[in-house]
């Protein structure tokens, strides 16, 4: 479980932990403090990417203040045409307990590598927010076994989280918004402050939900990422 992590980064931010203590040892943080910028509303103007694909279009928002190097790579390497027909894949096979979400975004058929844009040319670190989470529609970098993220991304698909997952995070003490959140939106609480969010999906989940049920159903076809187009919110 992954819960000593979370209660750590959450409750005391400000200091350094030298290990996982007892739950009971630490205060409520405080929700006030935690900005759930996936839920906010979209700006006039403000970043988005369009990824077209055969079941539809899917649409994200950027968090440059929160992971501007994730934004900035995704944004370099869309611009020249790296993510167009790049395969998706089912998540599961290089990530645990990923098998509710979609991969794209690797520079090697079985998904193991990826490409920087950023950093001169080398995997950058990994940026990770309390402002964001794995809701569903979260979109994350794939970081390297040295937390280094590269071109690769992953896609949480809508699974709604289980009642023993809620109790498990309310007794970590995570922040009653986020829990209110998770109930309400879905999501992945599993990887909390594990992957770094840098986008997050407002349209088009439903296309995510579709390829990952092709994939889990073991569709032979491949299934492609056919575009990605840099846009501003409000142009169409």
């Amino acid at each position: 479980m992954r819960w000593c992590g979370m209660v750590a980064a959450c409750t005391v931010m400000l200091g350094a932990l030298g290990g996982c203590a007892r739950t009971e040892d630490f205060q409520p943080f405080d929700s006030s403090r935690v900005i759930l910028l996936q839920l906010e509303p979209l700006v006039e103007g403000e970043d988005i990417a369009i990824l077209k694909t055969d079941y539809g279009e899917i649409r994200m928002r950027f968090f440059p203040s929160e992971a501007p190097e994730a934004v900035s790579n995704f944004k370099t390497l869309a611009r020249q045409g790296f993510y167009n027909g790049k395969p998706f894949l089912q998540a599961q096979t290089l990530l645990k307990d990923g098998e509710s979400c979609l991969l794209s975004g690797s520079s090697s058929a079985d998904g193991k590598r990826g490409i920087s844009a950023v950093n001169g040319g080398k995997p950058f670190k990994k940026e990770v927010s309390v402002n964001l989470w794995h809701f569903t529609g979260a979109v994350s970098v794939l970081g390297d076994r040295n937390d280094k993220g590269d071109s690769r991304f992953f896609i949480t698909g809508s699974r709604a989280v289980p009642e023993n997952t809620l109790a498990d995070i309310e007794k970590a003490r995570y922040p009653s918004n986020v829990i209110e959140a998770f109930e309400k939106q879905g999501g992945m609480p599993e990887f909390a402050l594990e992957y770094a969010i840098f986008a997050q999906i407002y349209e088009g989940q439903e296309a995510v939900d579709s390829i990952l049920a092709k994939l889990s159903a073991g569709e032979e076809q491949e299934i492609v990422l056919q575009t990605v187009e840099i846009s501003e919110y409000g142009d169409g």
